[in-house]
């Protein structure tokens, strides 16, 4: 077993390295090579690359649209009724050394400012130096071409324009044959603009945000403290006396409390905080866009999601118009109402799970501890649906695995991978468990099989209402949410991310493929491992190792891909009362939040500006930040090995001591002293 667990170690750690030369931007983004994903706008998932930004609610729309003109089908479009700004940009990496060319064809059919760059094309942020200025239309169309370098930077946002923060402006103008590739040098006589980009990973931060980011990160490293030392004293009382009280007195006020913490921590940093953001604003904007057509029309909009995603999105947008709520603020509460109740289940579970696996106080402990968890709150009222969700049935999956219920366990699997493309990390899992299970006990067997194919079946006929006329639509769906978007990094704490994939960087065909293939060595390593005891809740700790080893080494990962890991992780540690695990959840609940409210206040979340960037390639805590992920990662699969391979636990004990004096001897035995 230890040498087969060295050989597929070994290839891990090959596929990973091959992974990374994959995704190197010399190979990604070499001469005449086209930086610009979809620049024709042909594709259905064209708008999956093309962002946009709004100034405000006055600009109607930024789209991907059909034209009537037979050379220009498909178009990127920016309609305003009103004086102000917005633009789709897309970005690509560059060198500082390199010359690029650019090629758009642009339409501008009617445009009203006292600018003459009212429409434009830009580099990231720089107001100043646009590659492309019209300052009035004639609805014809016309193609440009310009030469150009960048001075500083190693990513930058190709922004197409209606206006700007200093020219603000109305009208319509399309886009179209958008291209940019870098040349070895620009013909003779044409002109090469050198472009100093705007810094803005600056810009959006505020003392709020820093606040905000720091007193919680030190809040998270107390609270998990308190409820290790609280466990531990509690665990001695209980001894000493034989008594197992709940924590408040009483199981159901216990739970009232963790609940209702849950909930209106999270509503209230939800309305009071994150609501009026700006990128509250996109959400809503999404949501709105959805929610204009009938459920069967959903994939005929410019927003493309997993069944599961669309509808909960439908179904907000019809009880804000049901409610008449049309102001960005409450349909931003209304939109985060589906995570919100999600963490209120994901409570009851843990107090549940602690209860039975535990005693009654490390019910409410380990309860509250989530309830108040500064990364799971601030992702539940910022982040949307998504994530909570998926880290509800994350948490109901392991207490069906757990209760040996094989229904329950397929059903909350079909509706995770329903709500999202990313619930595949824990397929392999629930398969390998259900196959294992039916091969042991053969009555088994046909509940495993029955199960599986109602669940598959489920799955379809549950995407039936969004797709009527083209019910075979959901398998493009899913195979564009998963290899046509792929990026390296996503501002998360990535492996990746050390050595500057960064900033939605995309990747090419054969990265996608060699980091395909790391997942499946990496997920047979994770489930051999299994098979050592053939423990079940080892195999929590297994799919909690994959799950965080995917959102800390592998391609097209975000700052909150780590919660549905972190959460099977909290789960285990419930189960086994091993304190390394409970360690290890403290050390990437306390990384998790600093990565993303960084994140946030980069991108002005608790501040004024309206911008949109991210960590730098360069970033100094992105990359220790990533360094520290990866670090704790090995950690994590190097006790998963001693658990599984050597039977190593260390449960937490007993305190006898008075909590001070405890401390006191702990200092000592630091300094390599005698206690007292």
């Amino acid at each position: 077993m230890k040498k087969f667990t060295a050989v597929l170690l070994v290839l891990v750690i090959a596929g990973m390295i091959i992974s990374l030369a994959g995704c190197d931007k010399d190979v990604v983004y070499g001469e005449k090579s086209e930086l610009i994903q979809y620049g024709s706008f042909e594709s259905s998932v064209a708008e999956n690359h093309w962002k946009s930004k709004y100034s405000s609610a006055t600009v109607q729309k930024v789209t991907l649209s059909e034209s009537t003109d037979s050379t220009h089908k498909n178009v990127g479009k920016i309609t305003a009724a009103k004086s102000d700004y917005a633009y789709m940009y897309q970005t690509i990496a560059v060198n500082n050394s390199a010359i690029y060319r650019l090629t758009i064809d642009i339409k501008v059919t009617t445009v009203t400012s006292s600018k003459e760059d009212a429409v434009s094309v830009r580099l990231s942020t720089n107001v100043h130096s646009p590659l492309v200025s019209i300052g009035s239309g004639d609805n014809q169309w016309h193609t440009y071409e310009v030469y150009f370098k960048v001075a500083d930077g190693e990513t930058a946002d190709l922004m197409l324009c209606l206006g700007s923060e200093t020219a603000k402006a109305s009208g319509v103008a399309m886009f179209d044959n958008v291209s940019v590739q870098r040349v070895k040098s620009a013909p003779s006589g044409a002109s090469v603009l050198k472009i100093k980009q705007y810094k803005a990973e600056e810009a959006g931060k505020s003392t709020a945000g820093v606040w905000y980011d720091v007193l919680l990160a030190v809040f998270t490293v107390v609270l998990c403290v308190a409820v290790y030392v609280a466990m531990r004293r509690f665990y001695a009382k209980e001894s000493e006396s034989g008594e197992d009280k709940a924590l408040f007195g009483n199981s159901y006020v216990t739970l009232t409390i963790s609940l209702v913490a849950a909930f209106l921590v999270r509503f209230l940093l939800s309305y009071f905080v994150f609501a009026d953001s700006h990128l509250s604003a996109h959400l809503v904007e999404t949501i709105k866009e959805v929610g204009k057509v009938s459920l069967d029309k959903v994939y005929t909009t410019d927003v493309t999601a997993a069944p599961g995603g669309m509808f909960i999105m439908w179904a907000v947008a019809k009880v804000a118009a049901l409610l008449k709520v049309n102001t960005v603020v409450g349909i931003a509460v209304l939109a985060s109402a589906p995570a919100v109740l999600a963490e209120v289940v994901t409570v009851y579970c843990i107090f549940v799970l602690a209860r039975k696996f535990g005693n009654e106080k490390s019910a409410g402990l380990y309860s509250l501890l989530y309830a108040l968890l500064p990364l799971t709150f601030t992702v539940a009222a910022q982040s949307g649906y998504e994530i909570s969700v998926l880290t509800m049935l994350v948490v109901l999956v392991a207490v069906m695995l757990l209760d040996k219920k094989y229904v329950g366990m397929f059903v909350f699997s079909t509706l995770a991978f329903l709500l999202t493309e990313k619930a595949i990390v824990i397929v392999p899992f629930v398969l390998t468990y259900a196959v294992y299970m039916s091969v042991k006990d053969r009555e088994v067997l046909k509940k495993v099989c029955i199960s599986a194919a109602c669940s598959l079946a489920g799955w379809f006929l549950l995407s039936l209402p969004l797709n009527v006329k083209n019910p075979l639509n959901v398998f493009k769906v899913y195979w564009d949410l998963t290899f046509t978007s792929q990026i390296c990094v996503d501002n998360a704490f990535n492996l990746y991310a050390i050595f500057g994939l960064n900033d939605g960087r995309a990747v090419n065909t054969a990265a996608m493929v060699l980091n395909a293939l790391f997942m499946v060595a990496f997920g047979v390593l994770v489930i051999c491992l299994y098979f050592k005891n053939r423990h079940r809740a080892e195999f929590l700790m297994l799919a909690g190792l994959f799950m965080i080893g995917v959102s800390t080494c592998c391609l097209n990962q975000s700052a909150v891909s780590l919660v549905p890991g972190l959460a099977m992780l909290l789960v285990y540690a419930i189960v086994s009362g091993d304190k390394r695990f409970y360690a290890l959840f403290v050390a990437f609940a306390t990384l998790g939040f600093v990565n993303y409210a960084s994140l946030l206040n980069l991108q002005s979340a608790f501040g004024t500006a309206h911008v949109e960037v991210g960590f730098g390639a360069k970033n100094a805590l992105l990359i220790v930040g990533s360094i520290v992920a990866v670090v704790l990662t090995g950690v994590y699969g190097w006790l998963a090995y001693k658990v599984t391979i050597n039977d190593d636990h260390r449960e937490i004990t007993p305190l006898y001591d008075r909590t001070g004096v405890a401390f006191k001897n702990w200092v000592l035995r630091m300094m390599g002293k005698e206690a007292l």
